[in-house]
């Protein structure tokens, strides 16, 4: 649930901003967790 009130706040801000992976990761301190488990996350489309 984290990741989907980070990803609605990066939206909300006034600057454009690129939401990544790496983005989520450095800002949730979780990116070696998701570059490492990738392929055992979720998928979810993209919009």
């Amino acid at each position: 649930m984290k990741i989907k009130q980070l990803y609605k706040a990066l939206l909300a801000l006034e600057k454009p901003v690129r939401v990544t992976k790496s983005l989520i990761g450095k800002r949730l301190g979780v990116l070696f967790n998701i570059e490492k488990y990738l392929q055992q996350l979720p998928k979810t489309k993209t919009s």
